[in-house]
């Protein structure tokens, strides 16, 4: 799939994601996640596992207490609804692929 045939759908805060295959409401899925520079989420998890590539920019993860900071080419797992928290850093946006599991959710922290 080309670039200029991504078709980007607002998911709030800013986030926008590309569908590739797969539909992110009905079961496993791939698609392009952008979040926007200076984002930096709320501890949230997610039901589906997933994989994910980082393709442009640099995010800091943070999982289980330990941030990692991940730039063009990291990739990383999450799976058993893992709680986290992404913060982008720098100047540039970050755009993730990810591969999920199961329909694509997003569960706030309590």
């Amino acid at each position: 799939m080309a670039k200029s045939d991504l078709k980007w759908k607002a998911m709030g805060n800013g986030i926008v994601a590309a569908p590739v295959s797969g539909d992110m409401e009905k079961g496993p899925c791939r698609f392009f996640l952008k979040y926007p520079v200076g984002l930096v989420t709320p501890l949230h998890h997610h039901s589906a596992d997933h994989h994910v590539t980082v393709v442009s920019g640099s995010v800091t993860l943070t999982v289980g207490g330990k941030q990692h900071r991940l730039g063009p080419g990291a990739y990383f797992m999450l799976a058993n609804r893992a709680p986290h928290v992404a913060k982008v850093e720098g100047n540039e946006d970050v755009v993730l692929f990810i591969q999920a599991e199961a329909p694509w959710d997003v569960v706030m922290a309590k």
